[in-house]
C-alpha cells in the first residue's frame, strides 16, 4: 500500500485577514483540491490570466472539517493497526503557522480564552475546552487534536480486546509505554526529563533485531488515556518555541510522541500466548521557513537554518523511495539527518505511514503552499509494506493441542470462516516444524559440547602424564645435585646427566602444576559422588538413567527429524493439491465449452439436413 496523504486547509488567521485576504486554495471534492496563483479579479487583471494547479490526494479537509473528521480518516485505522501489531507513524508537515501543532494537539484554554498558538488560527472560535474542571484533561472537546483522540481510542481498544479475550475463556495483558523526545538544531532531547538531567544524551542506535531506536531515552508505563495525555502535556511545556512573524509560538524543533504497545494473549488454557508489539510515531515537524517572510535572524535565523536542512533531507528521502517503488536502484539518505534517521523503519515501510499535509488557504503564502503540497504529492507515491509484530510462543504440545483445535473447528465448520482457521492452522505447523527443527540443532549442538568436553578431558589427562615426567626430571637434577654436593666436585659426565633432565622440564613445562591441582580437586569431588551413589539405594541406577538419557537425546534428535520433514512434505503435497485443482477447474472448463460446441454441431447439422 501507499503513504496515506491528507491535506488540510486551515482558515484564514487574523494577520492574513489584515493584509487583505484573497483565497488562493479550493477543494471540489473530499479528494481533490486547486490552487489558484493570483488571488483575486484584481490581481489577476493586473497581472494577467489566472494559472490554476489540480491536486488529488487520499482525502481532503477544508476549513470547515472538525478535528473528529480527521481523526476518523487517520488516527483511527493507525491505532486500530497498532493494536493488532503493526507499526504505524503520522507526520504533520506545513509551513510555519499552517496549524501542525492544532491539528495534532488541539488547543488549551485558561481564564481568558484561547492562546494564540500554532493552530490557534484553525480552531475557528468555540465555547468548548480542552480542559475540564479542575485541569482535568478533557479528551472529548471539539478541539481535541490528533493525540488525545489516539489515545482515547487506543485503550478503549485495548480494554475492548482484553474483554473479548476474557469473555472467550483466555487472558490478554497489555503493557504500554510512551516518550517523548525532540530534534533542536540537530540534537536530541529528552522532553520527559527535567532540565536539570546531566545524565547521557539521547542518541539513535540501530540493530538487526529491534531495528532503529533511541537509546537513554526515558519511556514512562502508562496505564490510562488520561494519565497519557498529561504526561504529553509535561513534555510539550518543555518543547522550545519562538515568536516569529509568521506566528508568535512557532514550533523550533521537530517533536515526535512514540507510544509502545506490547499484547500477551492466551485464547484459552490450552492455546499458546500469542505476542504482538506495535511502536505508534506521532510526529510534529517544524515548519519550513522563508527568512523574508518571518524576518528572523540571530538565533532564529540559525533555528530556521537547521529547520530547513532536516525537511530538505526528508525531502531527499521521499524522492529516493519514489525512485525505489517505481523500480529503479537508489541510495536511501536516512543518515543526512537525526529526523530521517530515527524515521527510517517508518519511512522504510515496516509501518503504516500517514502524512498530514497542513496549509494556509492565503494567496501570500501560495508558494509555501504549492511547495507542501509538491511534497504530499511525491509523499503519496511512496510505497509501504507493514507486517504484523506477531509470534507464537509455546511448547511443542500447546501448539499440536492449537493445531488439533483448530483442524476440530475447521472440520465443523465454525469459527471465522474456514479460510482463516485453515491459514491459522497451517501458520502453526510451521512454528511446529521450526521449533522442531531448533531442538534438532540444539540436541546436535549438544551432542557436539559433550564431545568437546571429552576432548578438554583428554588434553588434561595428557598435561598431568608431562606433569609427572616433570617431576621425575626434578627429583632427578636434585639428586645428581646431592652426589656432586657430597663429593664436593662436578665432573662433565654429572654436567652432562643434569643438562639431559634440565631439557626434560623445558619438555613439560611446571604450569601444568595448576591443571593438575585442578584435575585433583574434581577427580576428589567425583570420588565423593561415587562413594555417595554407592551407599545409597539407587545403586547402579546412574549409570542407567544415563544410558537411557542418551538414547532419548538420540530418540528426540529424530522425532524432530521425521516431524519437520513430514511437515514441509505435508505442505508440499497441499500445494500440489491446489495445482491439481487448479488444472481440474480448467479442464472442466475445456470439457463444458467442447460439449457445448459439440451440441452446437449436432443443431446445425440438423438444421442442414431438414
Amino acid at each position: 500500500e501507499n503513504v496515506r496523504v491528507l491535506v488540510r486547509v486551515r482558515p484564514p488567521n487574523a494577520r492574513e485577514l489584515d493584509g487583505g485576504y484573497a483565497k488562493s486554495i479550493h477543494a471540489h471534492s473530499d479528494t481533490q483540491l486547486s490552487v489558484t496563483r493570483a488571488g483575486s479579479a484584481a490581481h489577476a487583471g493586473a497581472h494577467g490570466t489566472m494559472t490554476s494547479s489540480s491536486f488529488a490526494y487520499d482525502y481532503v479537509c477544508d476549513e470547515t472539517q472538525s478535528q473528529e473528521a480527521i481523526f476518523e480518516r487517520v488516527g483511527a485505522p493507525i491505532v486500530d493497526g497498532v493494536v493488532e501489531g503493526f507499526h504505524g507513524c503520522v507526520l504533520a508537515y506545513g509551513q510555519t503557522g499552517a496549524g501542525k501543532t492544532y491539528t495534532m494537539q488541539g488547543v488549551d484554554y485558561d481564564d481568558d480564552g484561547c492562546d494564540d498558538d500554532d493552530g490557534c488560527d484553525g480552531c475557528g472560535g468555540g465555547g468548548d475546552v480542552a480542559m475540564g474542571g479542575g485541569g482535568e484533561v478533557d479528551l472529548n472537546a471539539a478541539h481535541a487534536g490528533l493525540i488525545p483522540r489516539v489515545l482515547r481510542r487506543l485503550f478503549a481498544r485495548v480494554e475492548s480486546e482484553r474483554a473479548r479475550v476474557a469473555e472467550a475463556g483466555g487472558d490478554a495483558e497489555f503493557d504500554v509505554k510512551c516518550s517523548y523526545l525532540e530534534i533542536y538544531n540537530e540534537t536530541l532531547r529528552d522532553l520527559l526529563m527535567n532540565s536539570e538531567y546531566d545524565g547521557p544524551a539521547p542518541n539513535i542506535r540501530e540493530d538487526n533485531k529491534r531495528g532503529t531506536f533511541v537509546e537513554n531515552l526515558l519511556e514512562e508505563r502508562v496505564v490510562g488515556a488520561e494519565q497519557t495525555y498529561e504526561t504529553f502535556l509535561r513534555g510539550a511545556a518543555n518543547r522550545r518555541v519562538g515568536q516569529t512573524n509568521m506566528n508568535a509560538d512557532s514550533s523550533r524543533s521537530h517533536s515526535v510522541f512514540t507510544i509502545s504497545v506490547e499484547s500477551r494473549t492466551k485464547a484459552n488454557p490450552t492455546a499458546p500466548v500469542t505476542k504482538k508489539s506495535a511502536l505508534l510515531h506521532l510526529v510534529d515537524l517544524a515548519g519550513s521557513e522563508r527568512q523574508k517572510s518571518t524576518d528572523a535572524a540571530g538565533e532564529r535565523l540559525k533555528e530556521a537554518s537547521a529547520i530547513n536542512k532536516s525537511l530538505s533531507a526528508l525531502g531527499n528521502v521521499i524522492k529516493a523511495l519514489v525512485d525505489l517503488a517505481d523500480g529503479k536502484e537508489r541510495h536511501v539518505p536516512y543518515r543526512d539527518s537525526k529526523l530521517t534517521f530515527l524515521l527510517k523503519d517508518a519511512l522504510g515501510g515496516r509501518a503504516r505511514c500517514s502524512l498530514l499535509a497542513c496549509v494556509s488557504p492565503a494567496h501570500v503564502n501560495v508558494e509555501e503552499t504549492m511547495s507542501t503540497l509538491k511534497f504530499a504529492q511525491r509523499a503519496k507515491l511512496v510505497k509501504v509494506r507493514a507486517v504484523a509484530n506477531e509470534e507464537a510462543v509455546g511448547s511443542s504440545s500447546e501448539l499440536a493441542a492449537e493445531v488439533s483445535r483448530l483442524r476440530a473447528l475447521l472440520a465443523e465448520g465454525g469459527g471465522d470462516g474456514g479460510m482463516n482457521t485453515k491459514v491459522k492452522i497451517l501458520e502453526l505447523e510451521a512454528i511446529m516444524a521450526k521449533a522442531n527443527r531448533a531442538a534438532s540443532a540444539a540436541a546436535k549442538d549438544s551432542e557436539g559440547e559433550l564431545e568437546k568436553l571429552k576432548a578438554k578431558l583428554a588434553d588434561a589427562k595428557e598435561l598431568c602424564t608431562c606433569l609427572d615426567k616433570n617431576l621425575q626430571s626434578a627429583k632427578m637434577v636434585i639428586r645428581l645435585r646431592d652426589e656432586a654436593l657430597k663429593r664436593k666436585a662436578l665432573t662433565p659426565e654429572l654436567l652432562d646427566a643434569e643438562h639431559a633432565e634440565l631439557r626434560k622440564q623445558v619438555e613439560h613445562p611446571p604450569e601444568v602444576v595448576r591443571v593438575r591441582m585442578e584435575l585433583a580437586a574434581l577427580q576428589e569431588r567425583a570420588d565423593a559422588l561415587q562413594a555417595e551413589n554407592e551407599r545409597s539405594a539407587n545403586r547402579g541406577r546412574l549409570a542407567t538413567a544415563e544410558a537411557e538419557l542418551k538414547d532419548l537425546r538420540k530418540l528426540v534428535v529424530a522425532e524432530g527429524e521425521l516431524t519437520a520433514k513430514a511437515l514441509d512434505e505435508k505442505a508440499e503435497a497441499l500445494a500440489a493439491h491446489a495445482q491439481i485443482e487448479q488444472r481440474n477447474k480448467i479442464l472442466e472448463a475445456a470439457i463444458e465449452a467442447a460439449e457445448r460446441r459439440a451440441v452446437e454441431s449436432e443443431e446445425a447439422a440438423e438444421s442442414a439436413r431438414t
